[in-house]
């Protein structure tokens, strides 16, 4: 189980649009890259997501849902990138 870690305003994280996020479609159900531009909580942030062409566009109030919970369909949601995890300036 991974411990929780603070966001940070310019932390690269994943976006996975919601159901009705018809701006963006996330080829395959990849999530696509966002840069965290405020942040409200430790699970609520603004993101910049950047779509499949390189495209910006702004997110709010985006929530990230404790791993060990169900994750919500449909709901535009954030996580860590795998490759990210944890951040090097992290420790236990």
């Amino acid at each position: 189980m991974r411990a929780h870690v603070p966001v940070a305003v310019g932390n690269v994280v994943d976006y996975f649009p919601g159901e009705y996020d018809k701006l963006m479609a996330a080829p395959n159900g990849q999530p696509l890259a966002a840069i965290v531009v405020h942040v409200w909580s430790d699970w609520s942030i603004n993101v910049s997501v950047f779509d499949a062409q390189g495209d910006l566009f702004a997110r709010h109030a985006v929530m990230r849902y404790p791993p060990e919970s169900p994750q919500p369909a449909g709901v535009p949601r954030w996580d860590w990138p795998v490759h990210s995890w944890p951040p090097s300036e992290w420790s236990p």
